[in-house]
């Protein structure tokens, strides 16, 4: 069932996705205390815009496959957005997805100067400054392609339950401790202590020949795959946009928003056997995304 509801003010939009995948040696973040160089590519990663306009105003969403965007460099890329495509401030949206096998753009750790961070140990803080102003300037062009690609459009949008491919990492215990991330399937686990957000979102931009431009996803879980290591991957939010993309003839910009993680986490305590591969977390939240679109039904006219 369309949850869409159609009013005055004809639509407008365009999406683009920019490659903003690191250099080796960049710091990789989503840890605590520990240099990760990149050392290996398993995915690239991307930044992905959308831009909608509606009524003479514009709206813009990025979806970042990176950790983090610290506050001042999230305050640059809508700066620079603003002044150079004709958006509000306001009106633009920067996500990062909080992915634990991605740098951050500044230092989402240390900030500022510290007398104990010398520069052999600026990893400490978290980012690294070689990387910034490189992200920053594809984030730009995606936004700048999605702007410049804007087209009559309509959308709608739908949503499921997906209970497989996420979990609460805290259980209570039998002798009445709590912990996070105990053995999985341990005898010892009397019950999993909290909820997840089993819902799974999904609105869809067409062309009025109902041709796919976009896709806003949204699920909730912590995209840890690959935390502590050394090597570069887009977790499951990555395998989720891209097998969209895929599943969609290869055109479409699917952009994912992950949402309040908490303790929700990909590694479900309670069953031993369980494969945890974010590409399978990808593949199924795929199948979910196509289901759903079946049924959506786009209007033309937005609020």
């Amino acid at each position: 069932m369309s949850k869409t509801k159609a009013v005055a003010g004809a639509l407008r939009a365009g999406a683009a996705q920019v490659d903003i995948t690191p250099p080796l040696g960049t710091q990789i973040a989503g840890d605590i205390g520990r240099p990760r160089p990149a050392e290996v590519v398993v995915e690239p990663l991307y930044a992905r815009a959308l831009v909608m306009e509606a009524g003479g105003r514009k709206v813009c969403i990025v979806s970042t496959d990176l950790c983090a965007i610290t506050d001042e460099w999230n305050e640059a890329i809508r700066r620079s957005a603003a002044e150079k495509f004709g958006f509000d401030h306001d009106a633009i949206m920067i996500h990062p997805v909080q992915n634990h096998a991605a740098p951050t753009i500044g230092n989402h750790m240390i900030q500022g100067k510290s007398q104990w961070v010398t520069p052999d140990l600026d990893w400490l803080r978290g980012g690294d400054d070689r990387y910034n102003l490189l992200a920053v300037e594809r984030i730009l062009e995606a936004v700048g392609k999605a702007n410049d690609s804007l087209q009559p459009a309509r959308i709608g949008s739908n949503s499921g339950i997906e209970a497989r491919v996420a979990f609460n990492r805290r259980c209570v215990m039998r002798d009445g401790t709590a912990k996070t991330h105990p053995p999985k399937g341990s005898p010892d686990i009397l019950y999993v202590e909290g909820p997840i957000d089993p819902e799974v979102g999904v609105t869809c931009i067409q062309t009025p020949s109902l041709r796919n431009l976009a896709f806003l996803l949204h699920h909730t879980c912590h995209p840890v795959h690959g935390f502590g290591k050394r090597f570069i991957t887009s977790g499951w939010p990555g395998a989720w946009a891209e097998g969209v993309r895929a599943a969609f003839g290869g055109e479409p910009v699917a952009l994912v928003l992950n949402g309040c993680c908490g303790n929700v986490h990909h590694a479900n305590p309670l069953d031993p056997k369980q494969v945890d591969d974010y590409r399978q977390i990808g593949r199924i939240l795929t199948e979910d995304a196509r289901d759903l679109v079946a049924s959506i039904r786009t209007e033309q006219n937005v609020v």
